[in-house]
């Protein structure tokens, strides 16, 4: 299984004992990264990624809301440098960026204006492949980040960071749990489904779209 980082936390930790009890003599096998992976040819089952970068051949089960992500930064940075009234001030400030796995240049911060997405190419003194060592350095006033609300919800709450420029914070297609289509799909494959969507239901009261809904079209599909 090829699962992103922050999906890890929300949909396989919370069902792990649950399925290592239910069904002792299934492994496992699940590798932590952000990377996009075609997983058909690097020989996973089954991935858990964000909507907007599923190959169209995979059957895709959405597991939780949109997500959104947001400019942050500290008082004391916003203290120093002033705070960016529209996303493209971001061209004159210290930002914090962010590369995907096997990316060479930092990801471009997207913007929805007038109903349409935009791209800024930020530039400043830190670039990770780890959004929350993003965030922190954000908490330690060394820049602005741009971050999920998973990340940044607990620091603004206590005040540590402050959220700018929300008008052009749109939301976005959540995780996906997908899969290539197969006419018999494997015990081990259904019986993890099955507890994933379990799962959601007890702690949540989610259900999930049918096994087999098709990822809604017209969700932005990018080149990372």
């Amino acid at each position: 299984m090829h699962c992103f980082r922050a999906a890890a936390d929300l949909y396989l930790t919370p069902i792990l004992r649950d399925f290592s009890d239910t069904y002792p003599q299934v492994v496992l096998d699940v590798t932590l990264d952000d990377a996009i992976v075609n997983i058909v040819a690097e020989g996973y089952d089954v991935a858990i990624r964000l909507g907007e970068v599923i190959d169209k051949d995979l059957i895709a089960m959405k597991l939780g809301p949109d997500l959104r992500q947001t400019v942050v930064a500290s008082p004391d940075y916003l203290a120093r440098h002033g705070t960016p009234a529209h996303p493209r001030d971001l061209l004159t400030h210290r930002c914090i960026a962010w590369r995907w796995p096997g990316q060479k240049t930092p990801y471009k911060w997207e913007f929805m204006e007038n109903g349409k997405w935009f791209e800024v190419a930020i530039d400043g003194p830190l670039i990770s492949n780890m959004k929350d060592f993003g965030v922190q350095a954000a908490v330690d006033g060394v820049g602005i980040a741009f971050a999920s609300q998973q990340l940044i919800a607990p620091h603004i709450a206590e005040g540590r960071l402050v959220a700018l420029l929300e008008t052009w914070s749109a939301p976005f297609p959540g995780y996906y749990l997908c899969y290539p289509a197969q006419r018999q799909m494997a015990p081990p494959l259904r019986a993890l489904i099955d507890t994933i969507r379990a799962g959601l239901r007890e702690r949540n009261g989610v259900e999930t779209a049918a096994i087999g809904a098709a990822v809604p079209r017209g969700m932005r599909l990018h080149q990372r």
